[in-house]
């Protein structure tokens, strides 16, 4: 019998203040509840802890916020994150997206069906008044499971999108000895993910769009960024 799958839900933030709002009432509105929030603050100078905290007194889940001691990095603050989760899945969130409602409910089917390791999904790209643009990142074309030769192909699927088995996870970590020692602040947890996956596990690709990937222009790696690493990174979409 298959054991139901939980999922948690990992933050990394840093100065997410204006739109953190935004994000942490959209997971309180999820149609399937996460099993727990766990966010790893980078040093953030502005009202974001306060706002996770006064979040974390009515929030329907468990909400843990840690603050780091020193500055980590954003990759490198997304893994501590979800090495603090409990789930038998860790669900990436950005600080500045919004979820839609049934975004957990969808990812959560896919895993009842299947205990796959790595189930990824389409957003649309919005403005920072979450107006759209008109165009999804990623557009992924179907929803299925990938087969061995599409998973050999090149893929990438940002973090914001990927929900992972903490399996995957603990094996990422065996790998990691020289990277978890860099404060590169552009070191990207999810294309050692996506890599890993593609290489090793099953993976489920879902083409609805689940979540708001919103532009500011403040993004540290943003729609265009994340667009180039797509085409720079041998895992492309």
């Amino acid at each position: 019998m298959t054991v139901r799958s939980t999922i948690s839900v990992a933050m990394a933030t840093y100065n997410g203040g204006p739109y953190l709002q935004d994000q942490l009432s959209s997971l309180a509105a999820q149609e399937w509840s996460p099993l727990e929030l766990i966010i790893t603050d980078d040093g953030s100078k502005d009202d974001t802890v306060s706002l996770i905290k006064s979040f974390a007194l009515h929030a329907p889940f468990p909400v843990h916020v840690e603050q780091n001691t020193e500055r980590l990095g954003y990759g490198r603050n997304f893994l501590k994150a979800a090495s603090m989760c409990e789930g038998t899945h860790v669900a990436f969130c950005d600080q500045d997206d919004v979820w839609l409602p049934h975004k957990l409910s969808q990812v959560s089917a896919v895993l009842g069906e299947s205990d796959y390791d790595l189930v990824a999904h389409s957003a649309k790209v919005v403005d920072r008044s979450l107006n759209w643009l008109g165009v999804n990142f990623p557009d992924i074309e179907s929803t299925r499971p990938l087969g061995e030769e599409e998973m050999r192909s090149s893929r990438f699927w940002p973090g914001f999108t990927l929900t992972v088995s903490r399996s995957l996870l603990r094996v990422l970590d065996s790998e990691l000895g020289q990277i978890q020692t860099s404060h590169d602040e552009k070191f990207a947890h999810d294309e050692l993910i996506c890599e890993l996956a593609c290489e090793q596990r099953s993976c489920f690709v879902i083409s609805e769009p689940l979540a708001l990937y919103r532009q500011h222009g403040n993004n540290l790696i943003g729609f265009h960024g994340a667009m180039k690493a797509s085409t720079d990174n041998p895992r492309t979409i």
